[in-house]
């Protein structure tokens, strides 16, 4: 009977659950069970039962059990070598996510800690210029800066001869020495050093290991003064790695360009005892040299030979490197435990396939059963081809298909009869794509999951995994083909979109940050620009000019944040009425000069005024956006046009512009003749910082800012290029009702003041002096606090304040916890926050309640005293 032992077989794998039915169908025993069927029914039953003896029969059972045992053993070896294999990749994902984590977090530190030095030092050579050092002064403002800087123990000066004289902890009468550090010594002899990083040493003020960053500071002739330094105690940096799970065994380590042990995690006897440790692999050292800033590799680790999967990156630009190593014997314990059950698994089949062989003995015996089971496992045999979710098809060597289950009729289209006549090339996809396969096809005999595009009978492309093997007859020569086919379709647009909503949401975070610091600094610059706006005479033209221009640069550096903000979906967008006709003519000025001369520029309007709800700010940077691209494809000129339509989007065909919903839409069409765009690169088109610039020639943010804005808008960008032939971005944004009146202007309105008593709660000074300025100026007293517990104090105080203008996140105490307290002194004080991150952010966040009054810097000065008139006066 030549069939019944490898169906009985193949039903022992599937009770064991050996492998999926999905693996099944693409293994290589479901070709021979499939082979042999097709064999067995050109064999007469009878012919084949007489003609086999009992020895025989029993040869080839023991030789089956066997084959199909070994087969067990070497799949059971192969799933644990795979499921060994995702683990270590896994690991190795992690640690690189890791240590990019903590590169860009101390690098961070590093930068943020050099613009404190670079301020400290420029403070100090103001002062020796002035005449000398205010003690008293000067420590004020070390103190201030440190209290930023979290991480640094403080900021202190030595003087020319290496006596520590100012800063936190250094007391008149017993002066600290460091003439004999590494970093006095390389800025006293090198005026042109700038930061310097030193090796860790023990702090002769704190008496704890720490590694300091250094900055010269200059006599106004140019001769050294001395050195200004802050202090980052190991501990800290120890405590950064204490709070990274990296198992049980894991290690993080930061080391120095000469690879010496500055911090370890874990340290072996405590903070410092790894200090100038060299002992790394010659697997790091090796990639180090050769020039890599980062790399993953396993290795056995000196200190305490134990393999780990490690990832090492250089922190920025500085002498520094991070490495994060997870342990073998954490990450594969879980993979032993699989091993265990695995193994289990297959004894238990090993048993079962005697338990099976010993009834297949048995049933052999009986002539009639023998026959009926045969009939019976054939139907089986058709029942799986047939009712299988996935293709399953026979050919011949033309490629014509013989033989196709339900399924490919529904992936095609076609009926069964169609199929079976069709021209091949009406299907299998790219020619290229065909010849590879086919070739690797014929030099091994089968491919597996060979991913292909497809069309169906609508000429609807598909994507596919392909898995063939080649049908050969006695003589071993090929006679067809057979194998299964799986729509992935649906799968690789999902792939897709996770990835993109998860560069997104990174970008989201980073550019929440950066909001925070940049719109700080964009307040007192916006604030006191308009100050000084009202201040200057009218008659002054240069001055007027010249205020007018760093408004409008605030007001481009604010765009700058919210563009960031908006390409991520985290900006809250202002829109209002806009004519596109006016926009895009209001901006070619612009877009000409980001251009160059020699690209000719070209708008072309439709006829009816085309208006829509938007935001016209971030409009234009969509337009700019898409001309800088147009500019660098065209390196030796060309041509630019912009053109406006008008689009009916009808039910059911919104998809097919990528828009949420059908209706009337505006078109604005942005064409080049530059280089155009080649096929993997309009596949990753919108992805954050994907770029085919050279380095330092683009930041790969333009075109996603580009897609978030419009998507944030409710409308769609679609691209149509071929290499050498141009490209051309069509955007669609819904149409504005006519009901709309788009071109009322603002009425300016005076902005009240008052008499009122506010205490303003700002760490920033720069912010918190232009605050003061501009409400006294509104005729209100102020009064002012640098932090969280000055301003409860200051509250506690006065009994007459009426409203706390508060910045949301500061040290000591934040916004919410000023609240909070004084709420409980007073609890009808009303409350207006303040901060550089957006609203919707601090909601996010949890940090700010959805009915809180607030205020997103920078503001204008109108717009700040309207608001706190309007909190002032609510019920």
């Amino acid at each position: 009977c030549p069939l019944q032992f490898p169906l009985l077989s193949l039903i022992a794998l599937l009770s064991v659950n050996c492998y999926n039915y999905t693996d099944f169908l693409r293994s290589e025993q479901f070709k021979d069970v499939l082979q042999a069927g097709v064999n067995s029914m050109n064999v007469p039953p009878k012919a084949s039962n007489s003609t086999v003896s009992p020895a025989t029969f029993i040869r080839r059972l023991a030789a089956g059990v066997l084959l199909i045992n070994l087969f067990v053993l070497v799949l059971a070896g192969l799933s644990l070598r795979q499921s060994r294999h995702q683990y270590e990749q896994s690991a190795a994902v992690t640690t690189q996510n890791l240590a990019q984590v903590l590169e860009q977090y101390i690098g961070g530190s590093i930068d943020k800690i050099d613009v404190v030095l670079f301020s400290a030092a420029d403070e100090i050579e103001k002062q020796l210029a002035a005449g000398g050092i205010d003690r008293r002064e000067l420590n004020a403002f070390l103190d201030r800066q440190s209290a930023r800087l979290p991480e640094l123990d403080g900021l202190r000066m030595a003087n020319a001869q290496g006596d520590i004289t100012y800063g936190k902890g250094v007391t008149g009468g017993d002066l600290k020495n460091i003439a004999d550090r590494d970093y006095f010594i390389r800025l006293r002899d090198d005026a042109k050093a700038g930061l310097f990083i030193s090796r860790p040493v023990v702090s002769r003020v704190i008496g704890k290991w720490a590694i300091i960053l250094a900055r010269r500071v200059s006599q106004a002739n140019g001769s050294f003064a001395g050195v200004v330094y802050g202090v980052i105690p190991l501990e800290h940096l120890q405590r950064l790695f204490t709070s990274i799970d990296v198992g049980k065994h894991g290690a993080i380590t930061l080391r120095d360009a000469q690879l010496s042990g500055l911090v370890r995690f874990p340290e072996p006897q405590g903070v410092g005892s790894t200090v100038g440790q060299k002992a790394v692999s010659g697997k790091l050292r090796e990639l180090i040299r050769s020039g890599r800033n980062n790399g993953t590799y396993k290795a056995l680790t000196p200190v305490d030979n134990a393999e780990r999967t490690y990832t090492y990156r250089k922190i920025s630009k500085y002498p520094l490197y991070i490495t994060v190593g997870l342990a073998t014997s954490d990450y594969l314990a879980e993979w032993r435990r699989e091993a265990a059950i695995m193994s289990a698994v297959v004894a238990l089949f090993f048993l079962f396939t005697l338990i099976a062989s010993w009834r297949i003995l048995h049933d052999w015996k009986r002539k009639k059963a023998d026959l009926q089971a045969l009939l019976q496992q054939e139907k089986k045999y058709r029942t799986l081809f047939e009712e299988s979710k996935d293709t399953i098809f026979i050919s011949d060597t033309s490629k014509r298909i013989l033989d196709i289950n339900r399924a490919g009729n529904e992936l095609f289209g076609y009926t069964n009869e169609e199929l079976l006549s069709l021209d091949p090339a009406k299907l299998y996809y790219h020619s290229e794509d065909r010849k590879r396969m086919w070739q690797k096809l014929l030099s091994s005999g089968y491919v597996s999951d060979y991913e292909v595009e497809m069309k169906r009978n609508n000429d609807e492309k598909i994507i596919v995994h392909i898995s063939v093997s080649v049908i050969r007859d006695d003589g071993g020569q090929i006679s067809g083909y057979q194998g299964i086919i799986r729509d992935v379709t649906e799968r690789k647009k999902l792939e897709r979109q996770l990835q993109q909503a998860q560069k997104m949401e990174s970008i989201g975070v980073l550019a929440g940050g950066v909001a925070h610091d940049f719109n700080n600094l964009l307040t007192a610059i916006s604030g006191y620009g308009q100050i000084l706006q009202e201040s200057v005479p009218a008659d002054d033209q240069l001055l007027q000019e010249s205020v007018e221009q760093v408004l409008k640069a605030a007001g481009r550096a604010s765009e700058l944040t919210r563009s960031l903000l908006a390409f991520s979906r985290k900006q809250v967008i202002n829109p209002k009425p806009v004519r596109i006709d006016s926009l895009i003519s209001n901006t070619s000025k612009l877009i000409q000069r980001i251009i160059g001369e020699d690209i000719e520029f070209s708008a072309d309007f439709a006829d009816a005024k085309l208006v829509i709800m938007a935001d016209s700010g971030q409009i234009e940077q969509v337009l700019m956006n898409l001309a800088a691209n147009a500019r660098d494809a065209m390196p030796h000129g060309g041509r630019l046009s912009m053109s406006t339509g008008r689009v009916m989007v009808k039910e059911g065909s919104e998809g097919q512009y990528d828009l949420p919903a059908p209706g009337n839409y505006a078109l604005i069409s942005v064409a080049d003749s530059g280089t155009g765009i080649d096929k993997n690169s309009m596949e990753r088109l919108f992805e954050p910082f994907y770029t085919t610039k050279e380095v330092g020639k683009g930041t790969g943010l333009g075109l996603s800012i580009v897609h978030g804005i419009i998507k944030q808008h409710e409308g769609s960008v679609l691209v149509s290029s071929e290499p050498g032939n141009g490209t051309t971005f069509k955007i669609y944004l819904p149409l504005a009702e006519s009901r709309i009146v788009w071109d009322q202007q603002e009425i300016s309105v005076p902005v009240a003041g008052g008499t009122e008593t506010l205490l303003v709660a700002e760490d920033e000074e720069v912010v918190k002096g232009y605050l003061k300025r501009i409400l006294e100026r509104a005729g209100y007293r102020v009064i002012a606090a640098c932090d969280g517990e000055e301003a409860v104090a200051r509250f506690k105080e006065h009994d007459d304040i009426s409203l706390v203008l508060s910045d949301v996140v500061m040290p000591k105490k934040n916004g919410i916890e000023i609240l909070e307290e004084i709420r409980r002194i007073k609890p009808e004080t009303k409350v207006l926050f303040i901060s550089g991150y957006t609203a919707d952010i601090m909601h996010s966040k949890g940090i700010l309640e959805k009915d809180a009054d607030f205020i997103t810097k920078p503001f204008l000065n109108a717009d700040l005293l309207r608001m706190v008139r309007q909190v002032l006066d609510k019920k």
